[in-house]
């Protein structure tokens, strides 16, 4: 389907509604952007990190969430798909919007600029605790935390490390999460 402009949504709101009768997904930052198919690795990682966190009793009892990858979730005005997160709201609300710990696997071809700059721009969203990046093509992470009001703490997290995230009682092995995708 061509996407011409004229026929795109223009604001959050908007793209909601038109963006459930597309056969496609997509993403709303600033302007109607597609929503590009995760690799088979991105998929992979993304459900391994679910269950992994799933199996946390800690997160679970915390009322905490964890959602589907890839769901509609709200940042500001932007509506974003990341590959997952953790929120405090019912499953079924759509789009996610309190969100607390949102999860992104990079390929090896992102830049760092490109990477500051999409964690700089989830970490202004009140409420979010923390972004954590993880690479796509070796078993190697970084987790950024917000202390205080504007204070963000980077921790990069290697193949023998953790993702520890205390605020949200999550304590795993980074080799789990890349376990039967990888080799480290």
């Amino acid at each position: 389907m061509s996407l011409t402009k004229h026929r795109l949504p223009q604001t959050s709101e908007a793209f909601l509604e038109w963006e459930l009768s597309q056969p496609d997904r997509y993403e709303f930052i600033d302007a109607v952007q597609t929503f590009d198919k995760p690799s088979d690795i991105r998929y992979d990682l993304a459900h391994n990190l679910k269950s992994l966190l799933r199996s946390e009793e800690q997160l679970c009892g915390m009322f905490r969430q964890i959602r589907e990858p890839y769901t509609r979730t709200m940042l500001g005005d932007d509506i974003v798909r990341p590959d997952l997160v953790v929120t405090t709201e019912d499953v079924g609300c759509d789009p996610c919007d309190s969100v607390q710990t949102i999860f992104l696997i990079e390929s090896g071809t992102s830049t760092k600029a490109a990477r500051h700059s999409a964690i700089t721009r989830h970490l202004s969203i009140n409420a979010l605790v923390s972004v954590v990046t993880l690479r796509e093509d070796k078993v190697a992470a970084s987790i950024s935390t917000v202390w205080g009001s504007s204070t963000v703490r980077v921790e990069e997290v290697g193949v023998a490390g953790r993702l520890y995230i205390p605020e949200i009682h999550v304590d795993v092995w980074l080799r789990e999460v890349y376990n039967g995708i990888l080799v480290a």
